[in-house]
């Protein structure tokens, strides 16, 4: 087997970090020598923050585990006022600041909190390997450039790159996964994504077998043998210590998700869509997580399922007024009245609309677009109309205020709202209406409809408190 030997000038040779009590997979019986150490660990339990700006401290905090070895004796003084001596990182801000690596501020503070920019990180690696020559071409490091040097020797060595239109953004703030490659591609760590995705790492739920970094992540948060490939191509891991996520096994949150954690601590990349867990159905998001607290109806694919305080779908029950199958799904009792009531809400709305704006279309799509018809009236206090006169509307696409009550009183609950319908009166002479409650407001687009086509009189009964309306409603006495 070839080694990779990895050697930083600084200090002759990168020394070796063995994790103890780790899960050790491989096919040899005793866990063999490491030569590629873990470098970064996550910012809590199951969490990388891939897209967040690595700070100085966590640059220190990298650096200083490939520099030194793990454990010891080390002066926790680094000479800075807001870095005591318990903090986490004191140890690797005092090494690197005594190397020379990084340096303070001339308040004597070292601020460790605070991002590190994309060209402040390359000159700290080209300082590590005394790396030197090439060119930077970009237009925003342009000659005189302070990080001119560093950002050409880097870029130079495929350490780094820029970005379209050729700059490089030398100001921004690197991420946790731009510095992780960049820092892999300069100690020539190169694994084979394919090769990491076979073995089921992943101890952070917000880096996937899919994303760009997943690789390089992999690399720096594992302690791994490996060997080169005869072909040339990415290392080949031997055998690695899973990498401690903090989780243990079974269904475990990690920030606003529920995922499936493994006996190794590894997060389970499960397929989207509906899963059995524990003896529960879930339904499973791309990322692999189920949503948590999960409380509350949701739409997917068109259709309407709701999960209890735990994520788990409502299976054959009540959520409210709302009644949701044994496949999950919402209906209305109707299979038929279910299909037309979500094909006129695919006319009228998108999925690029929140729920309430899909509210609103649906409720203007009825005030708009269908003409009154005088029909019976029925007895206040009754629902025994609804069927019937969603029926009717969808067949003549008109209809008396009980027809529009009907329609989009099940529009309003197919989106996932407890929508009552309501048979009251209105008015100073308490003429017979009907019309649809939702959290204590009015909905009424048959009576805005013909206040303006009969006495041109506009009028917004759009989520209206009662106390607020422009006309007085009659409750029917319960």
């Amino acid at each position: 087997m070839k080694r990779g030997i990895l050697a930083l000038l600084l200090t002759g040779m990168l020394t070796i970090c063995a994790l103890a009590g780790t899960a050790w997979a491989s096919d040899a019986a005793e866990p063999p020598p490491m030569d590629h150490s873990a470098y970064i660990r996550g910012r809590s339990e199951g969490v990388f923050a891939p897209n967040a700006p690595l700070t100085r401290a966590e640059a220190a905090s990298m650096l200083d585990a490939l520099l030194h070895t793990a454990g010891g004796e080390a002066d926790t003084d680094a000479g800075f006022l807001d870095v005591p001596a318990d903090a986490w990182f004191a140890v690797p801000v005092a090494r690197l600041t005594a190397g020379g690596i990084l340096g303070g501020y001339p308040d004597g503070s070292f601020r460790p909190q605070k991002p590190i920019s994309r060209a402040e990180f390359v000159s700290v690696l080209v300082r590590c390997f005394l790396a030197a020559g090439g060119t930077a071409d970009f237009a925003d490091v342009p000659a005189g450039h302070w990080a001119e040097e560093a950002v050409a020797a880097a870029s130079a060595r495929g350490w780094v790159r820029g970005y379209d239109g050729g700059t490089f953004r030398p100001d921004r703030s690197i991420t946790r996964a731009e510095a992780v490659t960049a820092l892999n591609a300069a100690l020539g760590r190169t694994p084979a994504a394919e090769n990491l995705r076979e073995y089921g790492i992943r101890p952070f739920a917000d880096v996937r077998p899919e994303d760009w970094f997943y690789a390089a992540v992999t690399e720096a948060s594992t302690v791994h043998e490996w060997d080169d490939p005869a072909d040339g191509g990415g290392e080949l891991w031997l055998g690695f210590a899973y990498p401690d996520s903090g989780l243990a096994p079974g269904l475990r949150q990690v920030g606003g998700s529920l995922y499936q954690v493994d006996e190794h601590g590894q997060i389970l990349s499960l397929p989207a869509g509906f899963q059995i867990l524990e003896g529960k159905t879930y339904c499973v998001a791309a990322d692999g997580g189920i949503p948590f607290p999960g409380e509350g109806p949701f739409q997917l694919d068109g259709q309407l399922y709701c999960r209890h305080a735990d994520g788990s779908l409502l299976l054959d029950e009540d959520y409210g007024v709302l009644h949701f199958d044994g496949s999950g799904r919402y209906t209305c009792g109707d299979a038929a009245m279910d299909a037309q009531v979500q094909a006129l809400l695919v006319g009228c709305t998108d999925a690029s609309m929140t729920r309430p704006q899909q509210l609103r279309a649906a409720y203007d799509c009825l005030r708009d677009n269908c003409r009154y018809l005088s029909r019976a009236h029925h007895p206040r206090g009754s629902t025994s109309w609804l069927m019937e006169s969603a029926n009717f509307w969808f067949a003549h696409h008109r209809g008396n205020c009980y027809c529009f009550a009907a329609v989009f009183h099940y529009l309003a609950q197919q989106l996932g709202y407890q929508a009552v319908p309501v048979s009251g009166g209105v008015g100073p002479r308490d003429a017979d209406h009907a019309w649809v409650m939702i959290d204590g407001r009015i909905y009424d687009p048959e009576y805005e409809s013909q206040q303006w086509t009969v006495n041109q009189r506009r009028c917004d009964l759009f989520g209206v408190l009662p106390e607020n309306a422009p006309f007085t409603y009659h409750f029917p006495a319960e």
